[in-house]
């Protein structure tokens, strides 16, 4: 004798055939596809910028007016703001005062997304002109993006080399506004 209970379920049948629309996979949506494409461009633009920001840094012989501007540039980007100001020539320290100078820095924006390139420079005897270009990017939590500027630094050499002629914070001018 058999132990079942209720009524035999009948026999399962196998389709046979095309698929049916309750056998297809769901279809995405447009909300779905635009999610996959925002993800995408994401993706392909931290790349960029992760390949970017590994740039070799360029090397100027050491008494140039390039690389009296990288030293500015590397003290800036290390905090190094008494160093950063040893770079000013005694015109610009002039115009500036170290404590002005310390107390702007904690204004500025910060280079951890910056790029400096210099496109060129010109001038000849005792002063230069550097031509950079700049780029600023910001990160996520700004909604991601950036811009590109043009700036111009000017170079006077003095009896201890060459010196930035005018007062700066990073890269911006300094106008000696009072806060």
């Amino acid at each position: 004798m058999e132990d079942t209970v209720g009524p035999t379920p009948p026999p399962v049948e196998t389709p046979t055939g095309p698929p049916t629309r309750s056998m297809r996979m769901p279809r995405l949506g447009s909300t779905a596809w635009i999610a996959l494409g925002i993800t995408a461009v994401v993706f392909v633009a931290t790349v960029i910028v992760l390949l970017a920001g590994n740039q070799a840094q360029a090397s100027y012989p050491a008494d140039s007016p390039e690389a009296a501007l990288q030293g500015y540039l590397t003290a800036w980007y290390d905090d190094d703001y008494d160093t950063a100001y040893g770079f000013f020539s005694t015109v610009a320290s002039s115009q500036m005062p170290l404590s002005d100078f310390r107390t702007e820095a904690g204004y500025a924006y910060g280079p951890e997304n910056q790029t400096v390139t210099l496109d060129r420079t010109t001038g000849t005897g005792d002063s230069r002109t550097l031509y950079l270009q700049v780029e600023d990017f910001y990160g996520p939590e700004y909604g991601g993006g950036g811009y590109a500027h043009d700036v111009q630094v000017s170079m006077v050499l003095e009896p201890d080399g060459w010196k930035i002629s005018q007062p700066l914070v990073g890269l911006e001018p300094y106008y000696g506004y009072p806060y």
